[in-house]
């Protein structure tokens, strides 16, 4: 296995390519911050409950399996594009969907910062 994340990037293209290694932690990344946030906003009261670090490893498990079966299947179907292009245009799809995870990644920054904070969650 070439990656850490090889598991969940078991695909070929009709060419027969795999995923490139590179690609791999922006997929991770896109499925994991929107999860880490939500876990912030919405079960803050798990790390008060059962203090800081048995709520972490309780936000980790179920994170996990979030992740395993939703979340990083659903950014791989909405950047396969990316992730396993034709030869031939690989070069300018790897330009665009480096720059379009930049932006989605920056849309929920700014979602979250924006209208969370105004919230006053966080004190």
């Amino acid at each position: 296995m070439s990656s850490g994340f090889g598991s969940w990037f078991d695909m070929k293209s009709k060419e027969g390519t795999n995923v490139a290694g590179w690609k791999m932690p922006y997929v991770v990344e896109m499925a994991l911050y929107p999860l880490l946030v939500a876990q912030a906003v919405l079960t803050p009261f798990v790390n008060e409950w059962f203090g800081f670090p048995v709520g972490l490893l309780i936000n980790s498990f179920y994170g996990c399996f979030l992740m395993h079966f939703f979340l990083v299947p659903w950014v791989q179907k909405l950047f396969n594009f990316w992730l396993l292009p034709k030869p031939s245009e690989a070069k300018k799809i790897n330009h665009i969907g480096v720059v379009l995870c930049l932006i989605y990644l920056g849309i929920i920054a700014y979602v979250y910062v924006k209208f969370l904070y105004n919230l006053n969650l966080w004190g």
